[in-house]
């Protein structure tokens, strides 16, 4: 899925990261995408869209119809990407909710407000996670960072995706929330991982001598990862 993982604070501050990377990648998308509508885009953090709407009212507008046509969507929505096993229930729920008022606040139509969950990076999820996602109105959520031997348990039984019963205190129907576990974290397959700076990064440039190579390489991937769920591969 293109994306782009953008911490709120983390090596740099908030204002350092976007100052040096994501306001570029914001800018590099959308002007990007105006000439390719065969390409999508997702966005999660909105602390970022508060910050770049202030400083790209244009391009911030142009982001607006993308959303519209479906190009950009919007999934998460939190001001930022929480923390699952420090944070407590309230900082969790406050700052969901002010995302999603900011979204409304920067325009976006009730339809165009995330459906999906979107928790990739954060580390520890819980009963609480999987409640907190229900609840705020999602479809589904997608996470990523468990153990390895029971992800790798998951890969084999095809049950990287599956309904998360959370909290035993609420009604299933309120707590219940179809999760999809991502199968090798977020990160580019090897092999195809040319964002740098990627360390030990095996990804070669892609040539008329060697595109035919390299696609059946992709395609040889994805059917490898497409086995470990029990979604049908179109």
């Amino acid at each position: 899925m293109p994306h782009s993982h953008c911490d709120t604070g983390y090596k740099k501050t908030t204002e350092g990261y976007y100052l040096t990377e994501v306001r570029w990648a914001l800018n590099s998308v959308t002007d990007y995408l105006q000439s390719r509508p065969d390409l999508r885009f997702i966005w999660a953090e909105g602390a970022y869209l508060w910050r770049w709407w202030r400083d790209e009212p244009t391009r911030f507008a142009v982001f607006k119809r993308l959303v519209e046509r479906g190009q950009i969507e919007l999934v998460g929505g939190g001001w930022t990407m929480h923390d699952e096993a420090i944070t407590s229930y309230d900082e969790q729920v406050t700052q969901m909710r002010m995302g999603h008022e900011l979204l409304r606040y920067l325009g976006f139509a009730e339809e165009q407000l995330p459906r999906i969950g979107w928790q990739p990076d954060p580390f520890g999820p819980s009963s609480w996670t999987p409640t907190l996602m229900a609840l705020s109105g999602f479809d589904a959520w997608v996470t990523n960072r468990l153990p390895e031997p029971i992800k790798e348990q998951l890969r084999q039984n095809q049950t990287l995706q599956f309904v998360w019963h959370g909290s035993s205190t609420l009604s299933a129907h309120k707590s219940a929330i179809l999760t999809h576990v991502l199968d090798t974290h977020y990160e580019s397959p090897a092999g195809f991982d040319w964002e740098p700076p990627v360390p030990n990064s095996q990804a070669l440039p892609v040539t008329s001598d060697n595109v035919a190579d390299r696609a059946d390489a992709f395609v040889n991937t994805m059917a490898k990862r497409a086995q470990w769920y029990r979604t049908p591969l179109l």
